[in-house]
């Protein structure tokens, strides 16, 4: 469930996902896997570096590697020479 203000804009960092960490809010596992589900699907894909990492580490706390390494992988869009880095 989110806000009831809420009304779908597009965002672009991971504010509500903060709370978890590193803000450390005590919520709920669900409470937090809701989050990351539906505000990844709403953040925009050019925002700001540390947003799908803490996305990544979100998923983490919840214990699903899955979802967990494909926002890890969403970071590699800002690697740019001299220090790209092919994997």
């Amino acid at each position: 469930m989110i806000h009831s203000s809420y009304l779908g804009d597009k965002i672009k960092q991971a504010d509500v996902i903060l709370l978890g960490y590193p803000l450390m809010l005590d919520m709920d596992p669900a409470v937090r896997k809701n989050d990351l589900t539906i505000y990844q699907n709403v953040t925009s894909v050019s925002g700001p570096a540390m947003t799908w990492s803490m996305h990544a580490i979100g998923w983490l706390d919840v214990n699903d590697e899955l979802s967990a390494k494909e926002m890890f992988q969403r970071n590699y869009i800002y690697i740019q020479q001299p220090f790209d880095v092919d994997f």
